[in-house]
């Protein structure tokens, strides 16, 4: 373009003209001047020699070369003909076929308007006063009162309060904003300003919120409706008439930006049908029910401690829902229990070994229920193939009596060695035991390999429902850590648990159950061990002549509640429910082999080993090894592993074929380590090598 001199009166005049004869002489440059051209003096002739235009016509010079140039006739104000013409600058053809499809409609897309809404102030400092004039006319169709003249400030405001109000109202009338809502709740890129633009509205106190549109933005509103069902929570019909929206509600995307989590749980609670406890005539028909549906229910109920253990105003109405359904439900349980269950959990690692080709591994964890499972299955299930299914344990289900009847059918208490051992002894195979959390991607598989998961009892005995913020994260670990499994090249991994829990939750002391009078007795939260049988067994207890410890009776409650003993309350295990004895049994395979052929490399590697100083690069490349569709890029993450042991992740890099990527890193805790890159979806190491810190001195003796 040149560069731009201005020229305001007869003095800039005259300097312009000698800047330009000085130094622009062979070089372009443009005149902007406040004078007339009959005015003007010393650059006229630049002017008439070069060329001008007249910008007081500036509205008939754009619609004449719009005329020549596309064929259209621009029938807009001098004023909006002159605000087009600069909006469109770098647009391109695009813009013009808007235009020329829907007017002065065309001018602005629905982006444009959101990039206004994310920094009304940022778009309107480019924007002329012609072409703000023209986005307030234009928006001024959708809002109250026109915006043209009031701060820009306002502007946005009453352009989101529109907005708002017609998901409102629900008109179709307001389609355009409809629309305009819809992208951008879907728009990460405007994500930040639809929060703050939603926290700053006020919504009417006064609307149905059973007739909002089941994709709306405000959480004042579902909380509101949450309220109605608490009230209504005796009302059998007018909680099933709110079923249908509650379900859609449910499915909404807006709800994870709102940050809305309780919709689903409320589903499953209340579409619960109750009735099907009443076709429940075997204990195998307990446990299938559960199985399919009950433990649904469970997961649900945990979400809802999650979401309100500080609020009891919500939290206890919808636990003594739940309360209410369980205690049905085990009613028909323990009707059927002493007389047909059965546990099989004795022996059960062994199986699983004897039963398998290597390479096989096998997650044990200690109270991982049937539930948390699924919730890992969930995770993983459209990566691999999975059998769900289910062992009975053995009771009292706590620890040191289920881990013992996994590792060995012989029935004795052991403790982890004997237990190791025992099982070894019964395989007669070499088997590796390790940690979970000891896996790293650069272990080497072994034949057989038992991975001991055990942080759900252990963060839940500590912590009781403080635990609960950590079932997300110890789900989304133990899901990550099954992919690292397969990374490292095992066949076959399975899942079981010693025993699962239940939620006592948040009780009364009248909840909690009494014990007959009797000496040598010890108490715990879900069962009693006594040396001698009490003198009477009410109806509310199970009595088992079965020594266990130094102790040759064992009683159990008929109920989800706890014993009355000293602690916290929260989780539990030890008990016969369902919850506690019917454990994860999950087999789990790839359900397809990598297809990307995208070939890896560190090129470096030497210049690695020997780093001088404390920054370092790495640098690596993707090689096509042949031109099918598979070869194209790969998404990698760069791991720093000392021991074994990850101390880096960096963030998912994409790749592409025979090209470089650079990433700096500087040394902090390790100045000896293994960097590993690997494949972002599957864990698989791609490449490796070792990075080593040196300390180089030159000739003086100063380090480098």
């Amino acid at each position: 373009m040149g560069t731009i001199f201005n020229i305001a009166n007869e003095l800039d005049e005259v300097k312009v003209k000698y800047e330009i004869e000085k130094n622009y002489r062979s070089r372009k440059v443009v005149i902007l001047s406040a004078l007339p051209l009959d005015k003007l003096s010393f650059v006229r002739e630049y002017c008439e020699t070069g060329g001008y235009l007249d910008l007081s016509l500036l509205h008939r010079y754009i619609k004449q070369k719009v005329h020549d140039h596309l064929g259209m006739d621009l029938l807009n104000s001098a004023e909006e003909i002159v605000a087009i013409g600069k909006l469109s600058i770098g647009k391109g053809g695009e813009f013009w076929s808007r235009i020329k499809v829907n007017g002065k409609d065309g001018v602005f897309s629905l982006e444009d308007i959101l990039d206004f809404l994310s920094d009304p102030e940022g778009v309107f400092k480019k924007y002329g006063t012609e072409e703000k004039n023209l986005f307030c006319d234009y928006m001024s169709a959708y809002t109250p009162h026109a915006l043209r003249g009031k701060p820009v400030k306002t502007v946005a405001k009453e352009i989101t309060a529109a907005l708002f109000n017609a998901i409102i109202e629900n008109q179709k009338k307001d389609a355009f904003l409809i629309q305009l809502y819809q992208l951008w709740l879907n728009s990460k890129k405007h994500e930040a300003a639809f929060k703050k633009c939603l926290a700053e509205f006020n919504l009417p106190l006064t609307i149905d919120i059973w007739q909002l549109p089941v994709n709306h933005p405000f959480k004042p509103a579902d909380d509101r409706a949450l309220e109605q069902i608490i009230a209504h929570i005796k009302d059998k019909t007018w909680i099933a008439n709110k079923l249908d929206y509650i379900e859609a509600r449910s499915k909404q995307v807006v709800l994870d930006s709102i940050q809305v989590e309780y919709w689903r749980p409320v589903f499953t609670l209340f579409s619960y049908a109750i009735h099907q406890i009443d076709q429940i005539y075997t204990l195998k028909d307990a446990v299938a029910h559960y199985v399919k549906q009950f433990y649904k229910l469970d997961n649900d109920m945990r979400r809802f401690y999650q979401l309100f253990l500080a609020e009891e105003r919500i939290l206890k109405p919808l636990q003594n829902y739940y309360l209410q359904i369980l205690e049905l439900f085990l009613a028909k349980w323990f009707q059927f229990f002493e007389t047909e269950y059965q546990e099989n959990q004795s022996g059960l690692l062994g199986k699983i070994i004897e039963e398998n080709q290597p390479l096989v591994a096998i997650i044990v964890g200690d109270a991982i229920s049937f539930g948390i499972a699924h919730e890992i299955r969930h995770v993983i299930q459209s990566e691999f193939q999975i059998e769900d299914s289910f062992i009975y344990a053995g009771f009292p289900s706590e620890t040191l009596n289920n881990m013992s009847k996994l590792f060995s059918a012989g029935g004795k208490l052991l403790e982890k060695a004997q237990r190791e051992k025992k099982l070894v002894d019964e395989v007669n195979k070499k088997i590796e035991f390790m940690p979970l959390d000891d896996l790293s991607v650069m272990h080497k598989p072994n034949d057989d390999t038992i991975f001991y998961s055990d942080d759900v009892d252990s963060i839940s005995e500590k912590k009781n429902q403080k635990a609960l913020k950590y079932y997300n994260e110890f789900i989304a670990h133990l899901s990550d850590r099954v992919k690292t499994i397969f990374a490292c090249g095992y066949k076959h991994v399975f899942l079981v648990s010693d025993h699962g829990f239940i939620l006592t939750g948040n009780l009364d002391e009248a909840d909690k159950i009494e014990i007959p009078k009797a000496e040598s007795v010890k108490l715990a939260e879900r069962y009693c061990l006594c040396q001698r049988r009490f003198e009477h067994v009410p109806e509310y207890l199970i009595e088992y002549k079965q020594p266990y410890l130094e102790y040759d009776y064992i009683y159990f409650a008929k109920s989800s509640h706890p014993f009355k003993t000293t602690g916290a309350y929260g989780f539990a295990h030890g008990g016969l429910t369902p919850q506690e004895l019917i454990v994860p049994f999950f087999k789990i395979e790839k359900l397809k082999s990598d297809y990307n052929t995208l070939q890896v490399s560190i090129v470096n590697k030497d210049n690695l080993k020997t780093v001088v100083g404390d920054v370092f690069k790495v640098k690596i490349k993707g090689v096509r090894s042949s031109d099918d569709i598979f070869g194209q890029n790969r998404k990698i993450q760069i791991v720093f592993l000392k021991d074994k042991k990850e101390f880096y992740q960096s963030d998912i890099i994409s790749l592409e074929a025979e090209k470089q990527i650079e990433r700096e890193f500087s040394f902090k805790q390790n100045d000896c380590f293994v960097l590993a890159i690997l494949d972002a979806q599957s864990k698989m190491v791609l490449d490796s090598c070792q990075v080593t810190k040196i300390i180089a001195r030159d000739l003086s003796g100063l380090g480098v």
